[in-house]
């Protein structure tokens, strides 16, 4: 993907260039942008975050859709607050990669059961 010079101006010093994210996945059209969660919550700056990144992302690529979503423990019950951060949900749960991946699914669930450990 070519980054347009304005823009890359534009948005510089509102995405960090050091801003990472768990997962993204890449097509022409599309960005997906995939949050994950064990031990923990989402708390509020991290929120801000993703909302923004959504735009900026955009802005940066040039790519029409961006979206984000989550993989979180299933003991964890995000609140209405924190689901309207995301443009995707229901969330994944570990627990439920680890019923598709059952080859691997004691590394799911041990995410799972993480939470709050």
């Amino acid at each position: 993907m070519h980054m347009n010079r304005n823009l890359e101006r534009r948005t510089t010093d509102k995405l960090s260039q050091k801003r990472t994210f768990d997962l993204a996945l890449f097509s022409d059209s599309q960005i997906l942008i995939i949050e994950a969660k064990a031990h923990q919550r989402f708390k509020g700056k991290e929120l801000v975050n993703i909302r923004k990144d959504r735009k900026l992302v955009q802005c940066c690529t040039g790519v029409p859709e961006v979206h984000t979503a989550a993989i979180i423990s299933s003991r964890y019950s995000p609140t209405k607050s924190t689901v309207a951060n995301f443009s995707l949900t229901p969330f994944i749960c570990w627990k439920q990669l680890a019923e598709v991946y059952r080859e691997k699914a004691e590394i799911f669930l041990r995410a799972d059961r993480i939470y709050n450990d």
